[in-house]
């Protein structure tokens, strides 16, 4: 129970509280009750449930006419501070006015300085080509390259706006090149800031697939496996979605293997598994070769061996050469 409601609780209930000196009892309401319990070393229940029994309504700290005409001028947290005001009614009372956020105006000669030591020639790119392409050539993150823009105060480059792929940077145009027909268009929209319509013309100018299609096509000239192996070991070894392997099956009216045609469930996964690790266990494969071959973590393996009752094959075959 919180000690604003403990004190309540024992004033509603008539309980007998510690006096308090007849000076604390003058400040009740001047001061906050946590600076009053501090000052006369007193609990801080025992002081706010005085003034509760008293009716003197709690001490606020209002913001004075001195202060509000700094507002905007110096940070919320200094106004704060020098006023005593906490920092939410400062920023309330600022919102209120209409009154923009202080911002420190950067020492950008001296910080471009800083940058361009650490970066070499970023700041005569930054708003000049797109954030991704610039945080490729250094090997940083886009978000941290955004950063240096805001502390310039720097715009963003108007690279998507004008929806041509010769706007983009060398570095950008090379990125796309590079990566078109295997990246989605709209992602490569995403990352570049150029519309995915102006990527997708471009793509077909230079006869390149999208991804999906090029996933379509390997299904169609795998198309002497459907029906013969299962729809998911097609999916896996060709790297495609298992819907996609269904589906094409069925255009064409061909019709599933009965061997594979079973509904896949949790318990027949298990039975699998556990099939394997017993038949690798007792050909002489220890835990992290049976881990490394089922792509599982050494401990879950040792796990489920010891789930189906098998000791290690060290300890087994200890014993077998004792006898």
């Amino acid at each position: 129970m919180g000690t604003h409601l403990k004190a309540d609780k024992d004033y509603k209930m008539g309980r007998k509280r510690k006096p308090i000196p007849q000076e604390c009892l003058d400040l009740l309401g001047k001061m906050k009750d946590s600076e009053l319990s501090s000052m006369y070393k007193l609990k801080y229940q025992t002081v706010r449930s005085h003034r509760i029994e008293l009716g003197i309504p709690k001490f606020t700290q209002e913001l004075t006419e001195e202060y509000i005409q700094l507002l905007g001028k110096m940070k919320d947290t200094q106004i704060s501070r020098l006023s005593g005001v906490s920092y939410a009614k400062v920023s309330k009372i600022r919102r209120e006015k209409g009154i923009a956020i202080y911002r420190t105006p950067p020492d950008s000669d001296r910080k471009i300085a800083d940058i361009d030591s650490r970066y070499p020639g970023i700041g005569d790119r930054l708003g000049q080509e797109t954030d991704s392409g610039i945080a490729r050539s250094y090997n940083i993150s886009r978000e941290r390259v955004r950063q240096f823009r805001k502390m310039f105060d720097i715009s963003r480059a108007d690279y998507g706006r004008v929806g041509s792929v010769a706007a983009l940077s060398d570095v950008d145009k090379e990125y796309l090149i590079k990566n078109l027909g295997i990246i989605t268009d709209a992602d490569l929209s995403k990352q570049l800031g150029i519309n995915a319509s102006v990527i997708y013309t471009y793509r077909k100018s230079l006869g390149i697939d999208s991804p999906l299609t090029k996933r379509r096509k390997l299904v169609v000239e795998n198309k002497h496996r459907l029906g013969v192996d299962s729809d998911h070991t097609i999916a896996r070894e060709l790297g495609v979605n298992v819907a996609m392997i269904r589906n094409a099956r069925i255009k064409f009216g061909i019709k599933p293997n009965p061997k594979y045609n079973r509904r896949w469930t949790a318990e027949a996964y298990r039975d699998g598994r556990n099939k394997k690790i017993t038949t690798m266990f007792y050909t002489g494969f220890s835990d992290e070769e049976i881990a490394e071959e089922l792509e599982m973590h050494k401990q879950y393996v040792c796990k489920l061996r010891l789930g189906l009752g098998l000791r290690r094959n060290a300890v087994r075959m200890k014993k077998a050469s004792n006898k």
